[in-house]
């Protein structure tokens, strides 16, 4: 009765570890050693997508002694992986308490022979057993347990129900393992996006930014463009209205061009698409768009209008009219016809060149151009 008390009691306990590090490996590890009885037991997890590799997480009992006597042989346990075959995995899957002949076969026959009989004799193990973390037909790790010559295991079926239980956190721990990722490479993408992106709420507060949407207003940080309504990065705050409106009946909004305003007061041109989330626990709906900076473009575009115009008009007029005197000078003429025409040679020449050197700057870098 006592040991159902003190594993009804570790069921709890088992809920508020920290799922975070090793807390809960060590736990796991050394409450096993507590109830079975074994001299060390090595508790390691199971994971992998294309190769399933198992890698130890805990070792509890005669840890520091194993290391240091692994470590001169070349090995360090703590750190230790091996790549898991089909047939092991399918009798951790079993989830039976699994007996070894030897620590040659526990160890999968990865480690040398003479090697491991030299751990089991220096350690004086006897028995050995193995089993594994599974539930819903996933293996999330297994417990090797490793017991000194003479000494047997306790409280089998107490030892078998715990390692139930502690599958239960490890499968809660790998769960919330693969969140922290997800949630990390997320943040990484947002982060470091080269265009950007935002999250907002109905009434124009700013929620979330990356640095790349701070640096197109030419903001520093989130907190000091949070510091401001949405509306305020607008040349026209009823723009921002707009966009409320079209994105309450549509859902979503899709490349729609706008006038910012930077912190300085330059004018920023931008495209920006967004659509309307919901979330499904009932917190109130927010904007999530994304914003790409054109105003180079834009200013591009306007050098070239401008080029194409000074060509068709200020660069044909002057041309036409050297062609026009060259053609008249390969005639004879009188020599002040000549000169006369010389000279209006040389200012068709002059005013080409001054348009030449007009286009020429349209193709320059203004830097009051975005005012």
């Amino acid at each position: 009765m006592s040991q159902f008390v003190d594993l009804t009691d570790t069921a709890v306990e088992l809920l508020d570890l920290d799922t975070q590090g090793n807390e809960l490996y060590d736990y796991i590890s050394h409450r096993l050693q507590d109830i079975s009885g074994a001299r060390i037991v090595a508790l390691s997890t199971i994971e992998g997508d294309t190769v399933t590799v198992s890698t130890i997480r805990s070792l509890a009992g005669m840890a520091n002694r194993m290391k240091e006597a692994t470590a001169i042989l070349g090995m360090s346990p703590d750190k230790y992986q091996l790549e898991v075959q089909q047939d092991t995995y399918d009798f951790l899957a079993s989830g039976d308490l699994i007996a070894f002949d030897s620590l040659y076969e526990l160890a999968l026959r990865a480690i040398p022979k003479t090697i491991c009989k030299l751990i089991e004799t220096l350690f004086q193990f006897g028995d050995i057993y193995q089993i594994g973390f599974t539930r819903q037909g996933q293996v999330f790790g297994g417990a090797s347990l490793l017991f000194k010559k003479g000494q047997y295991l306790q409280n089998k079926e107490e030892t078998i129900r715990f390692v139930r239980q502690a599958t239960i956190a490890l499968q809660n721990k790998r769960a919330e393992d693969q969140l922290r990722e997800s949630e990390e490479r997320y943040r990484t993408i947002f982060e470091n996006a080269m265009i950007g992106l935002y999250r907002t709420n109905k009434e124009g507060r700013l929620l979330l930014a990356n640095q790349a949407f701070c640096e197109i207003f030419g903001y520093d940080s989130l907190a000091e463009m949070q510091a401001l309504p949405v509306q305020e990065l607008y040349v026209n705050g009823t723009e921002r209205d707009s966009f409320v409106r079209r994105i309450e009946k549509d859902g979503s909004i899709d490349h729609v061009e706008s006038l910012g305003l930077s912190k300085t007061g330059k004018t920023v041109h931008f495209l920006e698409s967004a659509r309307k989330i919901t979330p499904p626990t009932g917190a109130p709906p927010y904007y999530e768009g994304v914003v790409t900076d054109i105003t180079q473009l834009k200013l591009l575009n306007h050098q070239l209008s401008k080029i194409a115009e000074v060509q068709s008009h200020d660069i044909r007029g002057p041309l036409s009219r050297i062609m026009g005197l060259i053609n008249l000078l390969e005639e004879p003429h009188t020599p002040e016809e000549q000169r006369v025409y010389i000279q209006m040679l040389k200012v068709a020449g002059q005013s080409l060149d001054k348009t030449i050197h007009e286009v020429v700057g349209y193709t320059s870098p203004d830097p009051d151009s975005e005012k």
